[in-house]
């Protein structure tokens, strides 16, 4: 019982793992698009 038990612990703290690198993706992806949304109304200014 304490090994199924294990097993699932680990199992969710991978999925949790993978849900946060997903994220942490995302908000980098979102910070990349701000850059160059950035740079494209600094290169639209000058």
């Amino acid at each position: 019982m304490k090994f199924h038990l294990l097993s699932l612990v680990v199992t969710i703290s991978r999925h949790h793992m993978s849900l946060a690198e997903a994220e942490h993706k995302q908000h980098v992806q979102e910070q990349m698009e701000e850059m160059k949304e950035q740079q494209a109304f600094h290169c639209h200014l000058f």
